[in-house]
């Protein structure tokens, strides 16, 4: 999971603007762990649809779509994926930090009636760990605390914010530059 890590960390610089199933500059990555540059598919507007498969055209312009269990993880247009179990079946998990802390996202059909028709999830691993940690909602800032206490600033304008997927990815990136500059 670090050496992957790593990987992603390398392959963030790809990013561009996309609109729904357009092709975006992008990566993938292979079952050992080779880089290709190319062009993925990234459908904005069905969001569910990135953590079941993804279009691939290499820079020769072939073009094949992968499901997760052939690739290790893909990204293009500012997001980045990788692949993983959750529930038994391997399944993309969208990136959303990378460092000390790795910050993950599943979505996954929902059938419950009158709710929405996607759910997502969100699991943590600390550098070194194997498993990913389940983050929960209502206590997603007390899991985090345990691992940036070390930074009481940072802690206390983490306290300050309701749950966002988006601004907690944010203060975990701020964290591990903050961690990093210490170095």
């Amino acid at each position: 999971m670090r050496k992957l890590g790593l990987i992603i960390v390398a392959a963030f610089s790809c990013s561009s603007s996309f609109s729904q199933g357009d092709f975006v500059r992008g990566y993938l990555i292979s079952k050992n762990e080779d880089t290709l540059r190319g062009e993925v598919r990234y459908h904005p507007k069905k969001e569910i649809e990135n953590y079941g498969k993804i279009t691939f055209k290499d820079a020769v312009g072939g073009q094949k779509t992968y499901k997760p269990d052939q690739i290790k993880g893909y990204g293009g247009g500012g997001k980045h994926f990788i692949s993983d179990k959750f529930n038994g079946e391997i399944t993309f998990y969208r990136v959303h930090a990378v460092g000390k802390i790795l910050l993950l996202e599943i979505m996954y059909d929902n059938y419950a009636p009158n709710e929405a028709p996607y759910k997502s999830e969100y699991f943590f691993s600390v550098r070194g760990d194997k498993e990913y940690t389940k983050l929960k909602e209502n206590k997603a800032k007390k899991q985090m605390k345990e691992f940036m206490k070390d930074n009481p600033e940072f802690i206390k304008d983490l306290d300050d914010e309701k749950f966002d997927i988006d601004v907690l990815s944010k203060k975990v990136r701020q964290y591990d530059e903050w961690e990093r500059s210490k170095k």
